[in-house]
């Protein structure tokens, strides 16, 4: 049986030092958890290899929703960048409309996910002046 590997494919814009991630000790302080992986980080592929055009391809994406916000037009103007720089063009081309889908799905899941992080932080401070003031009224 071959040796598991699994592989992330990196498109921040932070520089990465490590070839290789551990989930525990990257999001969970290494602590011990149930199941840790470690993984093998790509950060870009070979000049104009399948890894390499995603790569470009969600740097194009990053700014032209810098330009245009979390749109629709955003997507479009990327995956019109990416046809005419040969970008996955292939692909983009065969399947713009299940793409466009998808960007628009990701797009609300992060919008959702910023208003929960925002709520909860806004219900935590709310707690926490609660706390206080309880505090400063037994102080008196």
């Amino acid at each position: 049986m071959p040796e598991p590997e699994l592989y992330v494919i990196y498109t921040g814009d932070s520089v990465i030092d490590k070839e290789y991630i551990s989930l525990s000790e990257t999001f969970f302080e290494g602590k011990r958890t149930a199941l840790d992986v470690r993984v093998k980080v790509v950060v870009d592929g070979k000049e104009g290899d399948i890894i390499n055009q995603y790569v470009v391809f969600t740097k194009v994406i990053n700014n032209q929703v810098k330009r245009y916000g979390r749109t629709r037009e955003a997507i479009t103007e990327a995956i019109r960048i990416c046809k005419n720089r040969n970008i996955l063009k292939d692909y983009l081309t065969s399947r713009e409309k299940e793409v466009v889908d998808i960007m628009i799905i990701l797009f609300d899941q992060q919008e959702v996910l910023e208003d929960y992080i925002a709520s909860d932080r806004r219900e935590q401070a709310e707690k926490n002046a609660k706390e206080t003031a309880r505090y400063a009224f037994w102080e008196e």
